[in-house]
This record gives structure tokens, sequence and C-alpha cells, in this order.
């Protein structure tokens, strides 16, 4: 099914303008840069997209519909332009499980930077896929999209995946082979904060940029009866003195920077980054505004050291 039908297709079971925005929000979810500049040209374009058949229940008319979606692909098309960046990035989706997805833009040559990015509750990086994706150098650059499908913030691991969150690291080694890269980082933002920086130390990756996390003094991923979650931080990264751990939180989020003192407190040497920008102010989703500013590309390549085309000698 292509793009446009698959659109339809969605659209179709929506009754109302609600539901419609509804549809909106997932299927952006999963949308890379290239498909959003695809349906801008096309969605609603009378000769190359046959309007959907609408539900005999639905409450909007069409035209109702077609201002709703062309507003919707509009934002993520302005989306993309305001990283400020010459070209659009040409990643293509493989699905590897339910709750992984693997972007990349040539599968079959493996590029220099794995970039493991685990989501927040709400299944997404504080921002839509294609904007996140379009943040990084395909030429360079995989992206690894985890999510807790079970939407508990990965306190009961990944459901089909892993049986708890420490054990989520070495079971996506099992989907993807990571010797090939030369870098191998992880990303996570707010409830995949924590699960990021295990993962990165258990697995003795090199870097970790933790966005917005949670303390790892509430206890949620301590052992029932066992070990706490601190003490085991501060196990884990004596073995892997070599990771670099950032910590960053919005300037304007007094609950995130008390929680990224808290994570610095159990990681030796992680270092702890307030993020303000001139005029705006910057809470939790810290990694968009960078993002619509033009500066994430530059933050998230500095953080994590990502090898370049330059840098690696190719």
């Amino acid at each position: 099914m292509n793009l446009l039908d698959l659109y339809n297709a969605r659209i179709a079971d929506a009754n109302s303008l609600n539901e419609v925005s509804q549809v909106h929000i997932v299927f952006a979810n999963s949308l890379t840069p290239t498909e959003i500049v695809f349906l801008h040209g096309n969605l609603f374009a009378g000769s190359k997209h046959k309007a959907p058949k609408l539900s005999p229940l639905c409450r909007f008319t069409l035209p109702q519909l077609q201002e709703a979606g062309r507003l919707w692909i509009d934002q993520h098309r302005a989306m993309l332009a305001e990283i400020g960046k010459p070209r659009i990035e040409l990643y293509r989706r493989y699905e590897l499980h339910d709750a992984v997805v693997l972007f990349s833009a040539d599968r079959k040559t493996p590029r220099r930077n794995l970039v493991i990015s685990l989501t927040g509750a709400n299944q997404r990086l504080m921002m839509p896929i294609s904007g996140y994706l379009q943040n990084f150098d395909g030429k360079t650059t995989d992206i690894l999209y985890v999510r807790d499908s079970s939407r508990q913030g990965y306190r009961g691991g990944i459901p089909k995946l892993a049986g708890d969150m420490v054990e989520i690291g070495p079971a996506l080694t099992k989907l993807v082979d990571l010797k090939p890269y030369q870098r191998t980082v992880t990303v996570g933002v707010s409830a995949g904060g924590i699960p990021g920086l295990v993962m990165a130390l258990r697995l003795g990756l090199d870097a970790t940029l933790v966005c917005g996390g949670s303390s790892p003094e509430r206890g949620q991923f301590d052992e029932t009866g066992g070990a706490k979650l601190t003490d085991r931080l501060r196990e884990w990264r004596e073995a892997s003195l070599h990771t670099r751990v950032v910590v960053g939180y919005g300037a304007q989020d007094e609950k995130d920077e008390s929680a990224a003192a808290e994570i610095a407190q159990c990681v030796a040497g992680a270092e702890v980054e307030r993020i303000a920008l001139d005029g705006v102010e910057v809470k939790h989703n810290f990694i968009y505004k960078l993002s619509v500013a033009g500066l994430l590309p530059a933050f998230m390549s500095d953080r994590l050291g990502l090898a370049d085309e330059d840098r690696a000698g190719g």
C-alpha cells in the first residue's frame, strides 16, 4: 500500500476532527523526512491524491478534512525547514520488532554511528520522528528507535523483547549487530533517560545523552527486596568509565534539574548541562527547542562525539 492510500485508510476510521488529529499524530510518528516531503507535495493535490472515502458516521466534511490535513502536513514540513539543513536526510524505515525500528539511508552499508534512541512515555523523542531524523546525518548515522509498547515507562522491560529494563540492551544486540559501527551511543528522553543510561553503561557504549530523565532515587527500577538502582548505577559506572555521560535539562525545569543532579551523584564524571536559549522558555522537551532553533544537529554531534566522514577519514 502506498503512502497516500495508507493515509486514506487511516482517515476512513475517523468520525470526528479530534479523531482526525489523533490519526495525524500517530501517523506522523512513523514518517521519515522524505515521506513528509512527499506528502507535502501530494496530499490533497487533486491530480495526485484521490480523496479518502469518509465514514458514514463522520461529523466533518471533506473540505474540513482537507483544511486539517493541509495544516498538519504544512507544520511538519516547516519543522524540517526550521532545522536549517540544505538537504533532506534520506532515511528508510526497517521494522525489526513491534517496538524497535532501524532508520538507515543504506542498510547494506553500515553507517559510522548508531544512535539508539529510547522514547518517553508518549513514544516520541520529544518531537515527531521525521524531525528527529532530520537532525542527524544520514550518510554517517543510523538511528535505532526504541519504545515501550506497554507504555509503562520500561518498568517491565519491553513486551516480547526483554522482561525488565536492565535486559533491554542485551536484547537489542540480538536484533542489531553493533560491531560494524565505529561509534554506538544512546539517547534517552524523559522516561527513556534512565534505560538509555543503563544500556550505555551495561554494554560499554561510547556515550549516552539523558534528556529530561527521571531521578534514579524514585525507586521505580529498584529490585524488589534487592539492590537499588542508585547502587547498581555506581557499579556499572565502575565497569564502564570510558562511556561519556551527558545529562541535560531545560533551564526552566526545576524538576528535571533536580533529577539531573541525582543522576550525576550516582554516575562519576557525568556532565550535567543546563540548556538555555535567549528569550525562550526551555523546559522538559529541550531537544525540540534546540531543533527549532537550528542548534540540535551540532549539539548531538558534539555531545555524542559522532564520527563524520572527515573525522573518520572517509
